[in-house]
Parts: structure tokens; C-alpha cells; sequence
């Protein structure tokens, strides 16, 4: 049996953000059924994690091709820092135009959601880097 051809980084980056999506989906969908009060809120976070991580990646992984390792680490930093602007004027934004803001656990929902995200991503990344070196 002949091993599958390695990914680079970019293709783990598409598949990630693929997985990740759909474990958002998710939440938004269970979120409407299960927790309406609470739904907005969990959409809120799980919508904001999303995009900011995907400002990050099209930042981060736009030079992996290239013979400058100072070109990547400059693309990386401009990710990261992209991303933290998106998250800080997003929940900016949030609770700026939105009035249930004024409630602890609709808030409690929101950063929950983004949680929860980023710790579905730590452990997507972490399964889809051991599937990747066997």
C-alpha cells in the first residue's frame, strides 16, 4: 500500500479551517434547537472565531512557498496580529450594538463558544498533525 502524498501547509491550514467550520455549524445548529436564549450569542462567538481565524490563515500561509524565511515570520506576525484586531473589534462590536450585552449569561454564551472553538482547534490540529506524519 503506497502512502498518500504529504500535505503542505497550506493544505492542512484549508483542511483545518474545513473542520473547524463544520464543528461551528454545528454549534450554531445544536445552539438553535437546544439553547434558543442562548443561541445569538453562541452563533456570535463561534462566527467571530471563525473569521478571525481565517484572516490568520490566509496571512499566515501566504509565502509558505517562498525561500524567505523572513517573508513567513513577517506573514505570521501580520496574521496574528490581524486576527487579534478582528476578535477585539468584533466583541467590540458586540457589545457596543447589542442590548442583551447587559445580561452576564448571554455574554458567559458568547465567550464560551469562542472557547470551546479554540479548544476543538487545538485538538483537531494536534489529530490532524499525528494523521499527517504516519
Amino acid at each position: 500500500m503506497s502512502k498518500p502524498a504529504a500535505f503542505n501547509r497550506s493544505d492542512l491550514a484549508k483542511a483545518l479551517l474545513l473542520k473547524l467550520a463544520a464543528v461551528g455549524l454545528f454549534v450554531i445548529i445544536a445552539s438553535f434547537l437546544c439553547l434558543p436564549t442562548y443561541a445569538v450569542f453562541l452563533a456570535y462567538g463561534v462566527c467571530l472565531f471563525l473569521l478571525a481565524n481565517l484572516f490568520f490563515a490566509v496571512y499566515a500561509f501566504r509565502y509558505t512557498a517562498s525561500k524567505s524565511a523572513g517573508l513567513m515570520l513577517g506573514s505570521f506576525n501580520s496574521g496574528m496580529l490581524i486576527k487579534m484586531l478582528i476578535v477585539a473589534v468584533g466583541l467590540a462590536a458586540v457589545f457596543k450594538f447589542d442590548a442583551r450585552t447587559q445580561d452576564i449569561t448571554q455574554v458567559a454564551a458568547l465567550f464560551l463558544a469562542f472557547v470551546f472553538m479554540q479548544l476543538s482547534q487545538a485538538f483537531l490540529v494536534t489529530r490532524t498533525s499525528l494523521n499527517t506524519r504516519k
